[in-house]
């Protein structure tokens, strides 16, 4: 429940940063000074994309892809299903 919780609370500050990133269109369409605001919407930008990324990868279960074979010829070669 608590990977659920966590999920849920890192998608929407994902989506809040997301959106406050806006400020870009306000600098760059519009010509409006929002230099100071458009800095650090990118700095949480940046920031939430960091958490999110460490909370996918410390909930990563990895696996292998492949089996190790030892002592194998090529005359003894099986197919594994």
């Amino acid at each position: 429940m608590k990977l659920k919780l966590e999920g849920l609370v890192f998608t929407f500050l994902w989506i809040g940063v997301q959106i406050n990133c806006l400020w870009g269109y306000h600098l760059e369409f519009k010509g409006e000074y929002f230099l100071i605001h458009a800095w650090f919407a990118n700095l949480f930008f940046v920031l939430s994309n960091m958490m999110l990324l460490l909370l996918l990868t410390s909930h990563h279960n990895g696996s292998s892809l492949f089996e190790v074979l030892e002592n194998t010829n090529s005359k003894d070669v099986t197919k594994l299903e």
